[in-house]
């Protein structure tokens, strides 16, 4: 049995960014936040398939 996947999304599009926060931050592309939700929805169907290769 493999071990479990632990996964952590950053969603980049904070209006405020958290005192321990190191990662990248934009508030001004609002529009971007949709692309940016099918991007990392594509990456991790991509990550699943190739982790889970047909017989």
């Amino acid at each position: 049995m493999s071990e479990p996947l632990h996964l952590y999304v950053h969603i980049p599009f904070c209006l405020k960014k958290c005192r321990y926060c190191s990662f990248v931050s934009r508030s001004d592309a609002p529009l971007a936040i949709d692309d940016y939700a099918s991007l990392v929805a594509r990456e991790m169907e991509m990550r699943v398939a190739a982790a889970n290769p047909p017989p």
